[in-house]
């Protein structure tokens, strides 16, 4: 079936996938102080990271207007949207928005935007899946239906390196900061299954949390054999690779896949932060 789609740039699509999907980002906008950037391709994410380090404030981030949605909502091909969850951010209603927007001005807009209730890894997981439903002759309401279920059901698990931007963001306080830093604690973050942000267990070291992040994976799901398991990192692809090494010799997913993060997503995660969806 064809079809056309379109993320926010919180979704790490590899540029293969990108190509051959024919994906369009729209690109939400990383607030820091009197600074604003851009998460589109121009953008130097290490540049930004290495800023945002610096930076000893809050930041925020800016979801992409409906009109900038409604741009790329023409053609009559069916159009799949993937945003960030609506939990974290305005991407989603602001893509739902833009549908109207987009009749209005004539077009068709044959839209249908996915919550991804997840963020980074999550919505690459779901614009696999679209492209493989497509490909193999699925309806644009069988795919609706087929995707909505695995957002039901995906899970999204994640390692913070680095709690600094919780901490200026007011997500953990300066103390509890200080405490996890000082004694090399990682906690281990998942999504609540409707996108919000939850503690699920901690340890001590970077090795220790990784192997307990493979194993909550197990306690989650008992068979991955039609699971795709995505891993993004925020320039730290030695825990992501070891984390895809423990994971390809405990489970049997049928495949892994591993990306870069944008700057939306490193804003989130943090230098050295990896995300896992599947």
């Amino acid at each position: 079936m064809k079809y056309k789609l379109v993320v926010d740039s919180s979704c790490d699509i590899t540029p293969d996938v990108m190509a051959r999907t024919g994906a369009v980002k729209v690109p939400l906008v990383m607030l820091m102080g009197e600074r604003s950037y851009i998460d589109d391709d121009n953008l130097d994410v290490k540049g930004f990271v290495d800023d945002m380090v610096a930076h000893k404030g809050p930041m925020r981030s800016g979801c992409p207007a409906p009109a900038e949605y409604a741009a790329h909502y023409t053609g009559d091909d069916p159009i799949f949207v993937v945003t960030l969850s609506s939990r974290l951010s305005g991407s989603y209603a602001s893509a739902v928005a833009g549908i109207t927007l987009a009749r209005d001005q004539g077009h068709k807009a044959d839209v249908y935007v996915f919550d991804s209730k997840s963020a980074s890894p999550g919505q690459v997981t779901i614009a696999l899946l679209i492209e493989e439903l497509a490909g193999s002759g699925f309806s644009k309401e069988e795919i609706i239906e087929k995707v909505e279920t695995h957002i039901k059901r995906q899970q999204t698990l994640f390692i913070l390196e680095d709690v600094t931007n919780m901490v200026k963001n007011g997500r953990m306080s300066r103390v509890a900061g200080t405490f996890v830093t000082a004694l090399h604690i990682r906690p281990l973050l998942a999504s609540d299954g409707d996108g919000n942000i939850v503690r699920v267990d901690k340890a001590r070291g970077t090795a220790a949390t990784v192997k307990r992040l493979v194993e909550v994976m197990g306690e989650r799901c008992s068979d991955m054999s039609d699971k795709t398991l995505v891993i993004t990192h925020c320039f730290n692809p030695d825990m992501a690779n070891y984390l895809k090494a423990l994971a390809e010799e405990r489970y049997n997913f049928k495949k892994i896949v591993l990306s870069g993060m944008g700057g939306l997503s490193a804003m989130y995660a943090g230098k050295g932060g990896v995300l896992t969806a599947f």
